[in-house]
């Protein structure tokens, strides 16, 4: 799924019990169920009727007279009872909405909302004693209440409380009842959330489900890698050795700008490649062996661009006043980096100077992202690249690093054919030719490569370098802090011993039953897909079949690999962070570069199991659902299936229709490139499409920045995929026999899945480079072109989440 990753503050989602306690006790403190209840509650005692107690016994409940009285916990059953055989008399309703609005006005009531203001869940709220918290959320109630029973809501609320009897607390208490969820499911579902979250600041977003699932992972297995005496312990503690890091400070830096600095030439930029190549790092060009899309069974040599040090190529091209600020916060922290490296601040200038001018020309050398994720690679040989691109002797390169054969027709030692190069548009390296190395002088190019190294190795420097980039962050997402040390140290390990880190984990915190769970849900959902596939009016037969087919042959790699790749041990030491870290990159490498000359296999992990997160991977035509996104909240043995479904469920959905959407349907079964839709049913499936990218390209962000729907295309196709099959996964697990609880529950899980909240320079970050649309259209995109979703909620024809037209932008 490929879905953003960040980490904060928020309590996962677990089943909330039933809390008893005195009449005393319920002066100062409040329940998670006391506070999903007294919305009805309010509304009830406005009518005048009367409150059953969770004692069972029947009493008139009064509005406490001063602000430290709080009404006493209330069953939520009885409530509801009560609730609905007031809602039956419009007459009492109508008089009750002047009622409730004095009582919602009365000086103790806004005394209270002003002593507890709205900091539910917000970390300073989770410091202080709990009755603040709950107060507080009990004022937010107060006020939801009154704007739901204005005289022209109340009768569409009633049916919003009607139909949320027996929703989960810790769902319900979260949900927004003043918006009409047939106007916005996504505010429905998550305005409690978005108005109270808190981002980290160290984060520029913070979402209930991704960032609090990992940072869970990340503090379970924190605790693990402090304890472990093996090789992810060692480098752990090495990273968490400040002082050992202060010591050296810039000094690890003086032999790679050695190496920087012999660059005078051609054949000396060559040997500096292979140099760097060596322990995993490429520069101008991106190149690495991947599993050749033509023949799945074969590995091949890819080249593309790098990547630039802004989140996109139109940074550095178009004007804009928040483009200007950015790029000097660029040029500035470049002309930092470089006088903590030991340059002077003549130097120093004049490298930040020169790094702009070979950035902007990298970047007129790029495509547009949207064309970019389009683009299949076009097969050359070396003699293709060295025309292409001159000044670097390509075949030199490959060779220095022990790729043997690559690109040549024919190896005449091994007598074997060579392996073609796939690049991703070729006009990259002619332009990389003529707007770079052609363009500036090798001096130029050596404060670039002084500055690409810094950036690289930044997380293994002293703190003047990290809060230099933290400053950098602040401008381009708005982050405000750098991270804590563990869970910077955490990444850093996780990255580079992915296989100790995970089999950590999976020993500790992955029970079997989780990975049959997760299995078995994948295979009723793929029983699910088929079943759609069969009833889809715009594919013909023979696309079918090949679907069908495709669907079957895909595999389930569930929770960790069936596999564990074997590593050879490496001495690390408690001390050397930085040797270690380049001493695993060297190892890493030297794996990568082997790998050429390994068949490829589909149970092959690209990823630790820890991440939150979980991906398909065409060529392979596998799903890979690692153990970190098998955690509360998408995951859980103790919630109810609707629930589990609603979240992990469309997740595992979403990956499956990976397999079919605009990208991935041009790979079969077997994960070949190729054509094998008709020409009918192809057409069919890119106006639905094509509708769809129209769509998403509707919606803007902060800042008026709008959404790419070509450029999010693939994951808003995985998204309404994913819905519909789980969901019908669901009902056929349930025999048929789904409760409208259990149908409601699933479309809020869904949709709670991607409560959060985003700074707004992060959100314009991500609008326009990101293939994932923002969280909030994600929901509302998804669900409104969902015919399930509109009658579960009985949205009414037009509406803004049951549109006109909807059938054109639905594929599934």
């Amino acid at each position: 799924m490929d879905f953003p990753r960040s980490a904060a503050d928020y309590a996962a989602c677990s089943p909330v019990q039933s809390l008893r306690t005195t009449d005393d006790e319920n002066r100062h403190r409040v329940s998670k169920r006391t506070a999903t209840v007294t919305l009805m509650a309010v509304a009830m005692l406005a009518l005048g009727f009367a409150v059953v107690t969770s004692g069972g016994g029947n009493r008139r409940a009064e509005m406490p007279e001063s602000s430290s009285s709080i009404p006493n916990v209330y069953s939520k059953d009885s409530i509801y009872s009560s609730l609905r055989s007031i809602l039956q008399d419009e007459k009492k309703v109508n008089q009750g909405v002047s009622k409730l609005t004095g009582l919602l006005s009365k000086p103790q009531l806004a005394q209270a909302k002003a002593q507890y203001a709205p900091t539910f869940l917000s970390s300073q709220a989770r410091k202080a004693p709990a009755g603040a918290a709950q107060h507080s959320r009990l004022a937010e109630l107060h006020r939801q209440a009154l704007a739901i029973v204005s005289k022209s809501k109340m009768m569409r609320s009633k049916t919003v409380l009607e139909q949320l009897e027996d929703i989960p607390d810790d769902m319900l208490e979260i949900l927004d009842f003043t918006v009409d969820p047939c106007d916005d499911f996504y505010t429905f579902a998550c305005g409690g959330f978005d108005r109270t979250a808190q981002i980290p600041t160290f984060k520029s977003q913070w979402t209930r489900s991704f960032d609090q699932a990992s940072v869970d992972v990340e503090n379970m297995t924190i605790k693990l890698l402090e304890k472990d005496e093996g090789q992810a312990g060692t480098l752990y503690k090495s990273c968490m050795n400040i002082d050992a890091i202060e010591r050296l400070g810039a000094a690890p830096l003086t032999k790679l700008f050695a190496d920087i600095d012999s660059i005078v030439d051609g054949p000396s930029l060559t040997d500096y490649l292979i140099k760097i190549g060596l322990r995993g790092k490429t520069e101008f060009v991106s190149y690495g062996p991947e599993q050749d899309d033509n023949n799945p069974l074969e590995k091949i040599m890819v080249v593309s661009h790098v990547s630039l040090s802004l989140p996109d190529r139109d940074y550095y091209l178009t004007d804009t006043p928040e483009f200007l600020e950015q790029r000097e916060a660029l040029r500035s922290t470049v002309e930092k980096f470089m006088l903590l490296s030991g340059r002077t601040p003549e130097q120093a200038a004049t490298d930040s100077a020169n790094v702009m001018l070979v950035e902007k020309a990298l970047a007129d050398s790029m495509e547009d992202r949207t064309t970019e994720r389009s683009e299949h690679p076009t097969p050359l040989n070396l003699t293709d690249v060295q025309a292409l691109c001159p000044t670097v002797t390509w075949a030199a390169l490959f060779d220095g690093l022990g790729y043997y054969g690559v690109g040549k027709a024919w190896d005449s030692e091994r007598d074997e054919p060579g392996k073609t190069l796939a690049v991703y548009n070729p006009d990259y390296l002619s332009k990389l030719e003529a707007n770079v190395f052609r363009a500036f002088t090798f001096e130029q190019l050596r404060s670039y490569l002084r500055w690409s190294t810094l950036y690289d190795y930044v997380s293994y420097m002293p703190a003047d370098f990290v809060d230099t980039m933290v400053a950098f962050n602040k401008v381009l997402y708005g982050t405000q802090e750098k991270s804590p040390r563990e869970r910077k140290c955490y990444y850093v390990t996780e990255g580079a011993l992915s296989v100790d880190v995970s089999k950590l984990f999976v020993k500790a915190y992955f029970p079997d039953a989780t990975k049959n769970t997760a299995t078995d849900m994948l295979e009723e959902i793929r029983k699910a897909f088929a079943a759609d596939l069969e009833e889809l009016s715009w594919m013909d037969a023979e696309t079918r079949d090949k679907a069908v087919q495709k669907l079957h042959k895909m595999d389930f790699e569930v929770g960790y690999p069936s596999r564990w790749p074997v590593r050879p041990p490496l001495e690390l030491l408690e001390d050397q962070f930085f040797v270690n870290s380049i001493n695993l990159d060297v190892l890493s490498a030297s794996r990568s570069r082997s790998s050429m000359y390994r068949k490829p296999r589909r149970d092959t992990w690209t990823s630790p199991v820890t991440v939150v997160n979980a991906y398909y991977n065409p060529p392979q035509n596998t799903l890979f659902i690692p153990a970190g996104i098998l955690q509360p909240p998408f995951f859980s043995p103790e919630y109810p299936d609707a629930r589990n479904y609603g979240s992990i469920g469309a997740v595992l959905g979403h990956e499956m229709t990976h397999g079919f959407d605009d990208q991935g349907r041009e790979y079969d079964g077997e994960g070949r490139l190729q054509e094998w839709w008709t020409p009918a049913t192809d057409a069919g499936y890119r106006a639905r499409s094509t509708c769809i990218a129209d769509q998403f390209s509707q919606y803007k962000v902060a800042g008026g920045v709008a959404v790419s729907g070509n450029l999010t295309l693939g994951e808003d196709i995985a998204d309404s995929g994913g819905l519909k099959m789980a969901y019908r996964a669901l009902e056929k697990q349930s025999g048929g026999r789904l409760t409208d609880v259990e149908k409601r529950v699933y479309f809020l899980s869904f949709a709670q899945t991607w409560c959060g909240v985003t700074r707004d320079e992060a959100a314009r970050a991500s609008a326009r480079s990101d293939v994932h649309a923002p969280k909030n259209f994600r929901v509302i995109g998804a669900l409104s072109d969902n015919s399930d979703f509109a009658q579960v909620f009985q949205c009414p024809a037009g509406s803004p989440m049951n549109p006109s037209g909807r059938g054109e932008c639905t594929l599934w």
